[in-house]
């Protein structure tokens, strides 16, 4: 909420004044302009509500003699528009979710202060939406209210004709309505003069129905002299002479045009609020949805890694036991990882800050990666993988997103292994000409899986929906993959579908613009296994957490390589003084003092051809981006993996 002249009126239950004091401080660090009133305590919380206008509420969970829960049903009860957001460091997830449930907009913990921010403003744009939707009920029901009058204080017009349908009198009010005047109307055919061809049909038909001496009300549209068509209700009842003989009819109407475009203009508002309902409802079930799954997802890797860390713990463990735990233990970290990638991947995508890099991308090597990298996992379950490519080596790079373009093809291929028993999996693509101008590149993954209800195909790609939010119990995953594949697609320009039946298998499919680079990619050069137990080098790991430097230890152990260590990059950039051995350091960027990235231009100040790794719990390009401009000639994202160590350290030594 950027800084505005009309303050928001925050009011903050809390018994802590640390608390309060620190709350504020990330209010005002966050440029959130607002005016601050404090309670700590039922009655002062009471009279604040009563006598200022609240913007929104922050509440903490427990208090001396009063509980956040029985101040939020106070201010649902009696201030229902007004937001409320828990702020606690003793709410655990299942008072949380209940609370959400309750009527709370949204919850954060003291310790992560850092979604206070969004939670506010997130609140005041829901809350402002709702008081939105309430004004356009009202005025709804205030438009059909002055409709109503209107029509009913209306004058009315009235004609009278005979069994042939002669004009013989009207009133003022014709002439009004109609626009003619009393001598063009008079001795006139009535339907000929004032309808078009069908509905003069419609007045002769009428005109029949009061010679039988039946009267009714109808709706008609009536031409008026300029042409113009206007709606008209109409009240027509046969006139009879002395002797009870029907003699012609006659008619009451009036203009009911207005009325008929409010109708229109209402039912359009109808089915609009209907849709804002539906939507609402869905988003609501969806997120209670998610909120479940994520904790189902997120526990049951967590209880694999605790659960079988503890077990390693077991005096005397067989070796091929102690193997299997850690296969356990690595499994579960991997999908975890998988989990947090996605969610943040999707917070990106939702707050529009995820960018594009383009760059040449050998769309063939990239699908001969991905091919080598799921086949062991296709192997394992018995299903044949296959690749197709549609273009020549030479003509197979393109401009484009590499990371994206490798994480879309990366999520549907886990998807069709996931949801695939047994068969084949092919994916691939080929080129299509669009127009004389335009060529696409069409990717595809086709399984022989479970397959889609049609009735599902259209909301496969929402965010947390595996086809259905039935099916999220019965196969793992946040159901996030789907719609940040979309998402990239329709940021690199082009466009995702599906084609599947239920039993038989999909066909994910997606199209990307076939954008050629100024510059052609150098042909690559397959990494080469060199013999290590010949050889011995030295290495500097920058690393100031203990765990993570006796894991990179332990990954080398066996590798002929010397290890030095630094914990701060003060003491790594004197390593390097101190140590002209040193071929390669290993560089964490988030270290305290001096990090990473300064360490790093020190360093290759006394040493530009020394080279530099950076290893970072981010993943995100823009860290990277940041890491290289800084002089560092590679990274590795956290958690590192062996072989991509061993490939980093010698591809950068051998240079």
């Amino acid at each position: 909420m950027e800084q505005t002249d009309a303050p928001i009126q925050i009011l903050h239950l809390e018994d802590n004044d640390s608390d309060s004091q620190l709350i504020q401080l990330w209010l005002k660090k966050e440029n959130i302009n607002y005016d601050y009133h404090f309670a700590d305590n039922e009655d002062d919380f009471r009279n604040i509500l009563t006598n200022q206008k609240i913007d929104i509420i922050l509440s903490d969970y427990h208090l001396p003699g009063y509980s956040g829960s029985e101040a939020m049903l106070l201010a649902k009860t009696h201030y229902p528009h007004i937001p409320f957001v828990f702020v606690s460091g003793t709410m655990g997830e299942e008072v949380a979710i209940e609370s959400l449930l309750n009527g709370a907009t949204d919850y954060v913990l003291k310790n992560r202060l850092v979604r206070l921010a969004p939670a506010v403003r997130r609140a005041l744009r829901e809350s402002k939406l709702q008081k939105e939707y309430q004004n356009a009920i009202d005025t709804l029901r205030q438009r059909e209210e002055q409709y109503r009058t209107l029509v009913e204080g209306m004058n009315e017009g009235l004609m009278l004709s005979d069994n042939d349908d002669t004009i013989v009198f009207i009133n003022q009010q014709t002439c009004n309505i109609t626009g003619f005047t009393p001598e063009e109307l008079i001795g006139k055919n009535c339907h000929t003069t004032l309808f078009d061809l069908e509905n003069g049909k419609r007045i002769l038909e009428k005109n029949k129905l009061r010679q039988q001496g039946i009267k009714d009300i109808y709706e008609i549209e009536l031409t008026r002299k300029n042409s113009d068509k206007i709606w008209i209700r109409c009240s027509g009842s046969p006139v009879y002479d002395d002797a009870g003989n029907v003699t012609g009819s006659v008619g009451v109407f009036e203009d009911i045009n207005d009325w008929k475009k409010a109708e229109d203009e209402r039912n359009k508002l109808t089915q609009l609020l209907t849709l804002a309902k539906e939507k609402a409802e869905e988003s609501d079930r969806l997120k209670s949805a998610f909120l479940a799954n994520i904790s189902h997802e997120i526990r049951t890797p967590m209880n694999g890694i605790l659960g079988f860390s503890e077990l390693l713990k077991t005096p005397e463990l067989a070796p091929e036991v102690q193997e299997r735990y850690i296969e356990v233990i690595e499994q579960s970290g991997n999908r975890m990882l998988s989990i947090i990638n996605d969610i943040v991947d999707i917070s990106k995508i939702e707050a529009g800050q995820m960018i594009l890099h383009l760059d040449e991308t050998n769309v063939n090597q990239l699908l001969r990666d991905l091919y080598v990298f799921f086949t062991p996992e296709a192997n394992s379950k018995g299903i044949k993988l296959s690749v197709i490519t549609g273009l020549p080596d030479k003509n197979s790079i393109i401009q484009t997103d590499h990371t994206k373009l490798a994480q879309i093809l990366t999520n549907l291929i886990k998807n069709a292994l996931k949801f695939t028993k047994s068969g084949s999996i092919d994916f691939g693509y080929h080129s299509k000409v669009k127009t004389l101008d335009a060529t696409v590149l069409q990717f595809f993954v086709k399984d022989t899986g479970a397959g889609i209800p049609n009735d599902q195909t259209h909301i496969i790609f929402e965010r947390f929906r595996q086809g259905s939010v039935s099916l999220t119990r019965a196969y793992e995953g946040a159901g996030l993959g789907l719609s940040i594949s979309k998402a990239f697609v329709e940021m690199l320009g082009g466009r995702i579908w599906v084609e599947s039946e239920l039993g038989r298998g999909s066909v994910f499919c997606f199209e990307l613009p076939l954008n050629k680079p100024e510059s052609t990619l150098k042909e690559a050069t397959d990494f080469q296994t060199i013999n290590t137990d010949q050889v011995s080098y030295c290495l500097l790991v920058a690393e100031d957490d203990k765990n993570s430097m006796e894991y990179i230890k332990a990954l080398l152990e066996l590798e002929h390589i010397f290890i030095l260590e630094a914990n701060t990059g003060v003491m790594a950039v004197e390593q390097v003084k101190n140590h002209p051995e040193i071929n390669l350091v290993l560089m964490d960027l988030k270290m305290p003092g001096m990090d990473g990235f300064e360490a790093t231009r020190q360093i290759k100040l006394l040493r530009p051809d020394l080279p530099v790794i950076a290893q970072t719990a981010y993943s995100f390009t823009e860290e990277k981006e940041k890491a290289v401009k800084a002089g560092c000639d590679d990274y590795l994202s956290k958690p590192i993996k062996k072989i991509a160590l061993l490939e980093k350290i010698y591809q950068h030594i051998l240079i």
